[in-house]
């Protein structure tokens, strides 16, 4: 193996995507890191994403997967990009995203440091995309990405995921102060070993995921943007948003962390905003 540059999957999950993904592909192939392979796994798309992808990666001279299957819903879908993937190192990439060309290079770096590292992040770039810049739902989604803590970011490198399970701020709003998975680089065996992606967690099951990786792990941040997220009126967060099926994925969240294993290792103000949360869906639903 070789172990100054690990093997990188950029895995590229799409569904109904073709209008982005070229950006998205040509972002891949623009790293400098030496050592990847790109995987695109399709969920039944049908505006013919597939042959795009085949079409841009067929001569690239980098090896890759273009993977078609019935449309299973995009959870399963990042769960089959996983199964798919052959690196040290998941550097997922959504259809509507863009890497930095040092966006990998960053990364690495941090991760190989420890084996113990479970994972990466990094603060990403959110922008609107031409024709969703009057959709209010695409503004308050931007607002809520570019939010984090003063102090989330404060320790650059690598700390222990103590440090974030503890933190008062790690269930207030915005929740995933982590980012979605193309903000992170993460360590392939530690997710498979926790359980991959949870299929019941809907819109937060990325969030649900790292908040697993945390216990017994270290984790890096590079203090730098080196992803560009794009936010549009089609896109699968904003229909949850609009249809109300975020908030139940949230309730969905807020029962999990009420478990033992994480319940006594969160913070008393996280506790707070949690049971504040039930409250006020008790309220609602009473009312």
């Amino acid at each position: 193996m070789d172990h100054e540059n690990p093997l990188v999957s950029i895995l590229i999950p799409t569904f109904n995507g073709r209008r982005h993904l070229s950006d998205a592909i040509q972002s891949a192939l623009s790293q400098t890191y030496p050592r990847f392979e790109i995987i695109v796994c399709d969920d039944g798309s049908a505006d013919r994403s597939v042959e795009l992808a085949e079409e841009l990666l067929s001569s690239s001279g980098r090896p890759h997967q273009v993977k078609s299957f019935e449309h299973a819903g995009m959870i399963q879908n990042w769960n089959r990009c996983l199964e798919l993937s052959a690196g040290i190192f998941l550097k997922f990439l959504f259809q509507d995203d863009r890497l930095a060309p040092d966006c990998i290079d960053f990364l690495v770096q941090v991760a190989r440091e420890s084996d113990r590292i479970a994972f990466v992040f990094c603060p990403r770039t959110p922008f609107l995309d031409v024709g969703s810049a009057d959709d209010p739902i695409c503004q308050k989604l931007l607002s809520s990405i570019a939010t984090r803590p003063v102090d989330w970011n404060a320790i650059p490198g690598i700390v222990n995921g103590e440090f974030y399970l503890r933190h008062p701020a790690l269930l207030s709003h915005p929740l995933n102060k982590f980012g979605e998975p193309t903000a992170l680089l993460i360590r392939k065996s530690v997710l498979v070993d926790r359980g991959g992606f949870d299929l019941t967690m809907g819109q937060v099951a990325d969030l649900e995921a790292w908040l697993r990786l945390l216990p017994e792990s270290r984790i890096g941040y590079v203090d730098k943007s080196l992803v560009s997220i794009r936010i549009h009126s089609g896109q699968e967060t904003v229909r949850q948003l609009r249809t109300g099926d975020h908030a139940a994925a949230v309730a969905r969240l807020d029962d999990r962390v009420g478990r033992p294993e994480f319940w006594s290792q969160l913070h008393a103000w996280a506790k707070v905003r949690v049971r504040m949360r039930q409250v006020r869906r008790m309220l609602t639903f009473s009312s």
